[in-house]
């Protein structure tokens, strides 16, 4: 674990005197499956927030999808528990802690993907657990009472003082750990400004299969990915223009739901593949076929 992540879960559990997590019940979860699953929970919280409709049956898919989970499995075999109860949402969960729980979310594939930093599951479960629990008050403050004894007294006000120095210490050294970590999101864009673009989503589309046949499946992607921006544009939906952010894409469909919902896991696959260096295989390359078949369905 990053030293000074540790130092602070350390000085947390001493103040508060929180106890360690629950030993694993059920196979722990491979690594790579459990940034998979994230990157699906962002999708699905997404969807959750834009359709207030399907809300209810999405956060169940989301609950099933981290049922049983509370341990993961390093590439060196070594397991670490997690806590994802935070992703197990309940029906009827409002649309502000939806926003903020996908906030969450994308933070951490952020950190991993663009600011380089490789967190593990369990550094990232023992921040948010000390940034809930500080939040909701998961801890319990000692609380006065009225006592003849002033020594008493004094030994009350001491331990609050101590207990406030403690906790502005570490919230001090979060936001210190969080600017070193540089956390803020790069602009994602597309292509690169001096690159030559394809004319046409069909030209994409055959530099896509051109690619697939040297099994250079993440360039294969990334022309399927472009084919979607650049069939919007010929549509007339929206102007393809490749000095934007992908979320800056996703933006200018905030009118129009349905090729918002379509775009949308195109993005995200492309942004794990692209940026957060997921590996991309045949399997990756034909669904992501389909969602651009998907989105050339989607009527405007």
């Amino acid at each position: 674990m990053n030293w000074r992540l540790g130092w602070a879960v350390a000085l947390l559990v001493w103040a508060f005197g929180w106890g360690s997590p629950a030993l694993a019940q059920a196979p722990p979860l491979p690594e790579a499956t459990y940034w998979s699953r994230l990157e699906q929970s962002v999708t699905l919280l997404q969807d959750a927030i834009a359709d207030a409709g399907q809300r209810d049956a999405l956060l169940q898919r989301l609950t099933q999808l981290w049922a049983g989970v509370d341990a993961v499995q390093l590439g060196d075999g070594s397991v670490l528990p997690i806590d994802v109860g935070w992703l197990r949402l309940p029906a009827g969960t409002d649309e502000e802690r939806l926003r903020e729980r996908l906030r969450w979310a994308e933070a951490y594939i952020i950190a991993r993907a663009e600011a380089g930093i490789n967190l593990s599951p369990q550094e990232l479960a023992d921040l948010e657990r000390i940034l809930e629990d500080f939040q909701y008050g998961g801890a319990e403050l000692p609380s006065f009472e009225a006592d003849p004894n002033a020594a008493s007294i004094f030994a009350t006000v001491f331990q609050w003082v101590v207990l406030l120095v403690l906790v502005v210490a570490v919230v001090l050294f979060l936001v210190m750990l969080a600017r070193n970590l540089q956390l803020e999101p790069a602009r994602a864009q597309a292509v690169g400004e001096d690159e030559e673009l394809p004319a046409s989503a069909a030209e994409a589309g055959d530099l896509a299969e051109r690619a697939r046949l040297t099994q250079d499946y993440r360039a294969a992607i990334r022309y399927l990915y472009l084919a979607s921006l650049l069939l919007l544009d010929e549509r007339g939906v929206m102007h393809f223009d490749p000095t934007l952010t992908n979320a800056e894409h996703l933006s200018r469909l905030g009118q129009q739901p349905q090729l918002l919902a379509a775009l949308r896991p195109i993005v995200n696959i492309f942004d794990h593949v692209w940026y957060g260096f997921a590996p991309a295989d045949e399997l990756l390359y034909q669904e992501f076929r389909a969602r651009l078949a998907q989105l050339e369905r989607v009527q405007a």
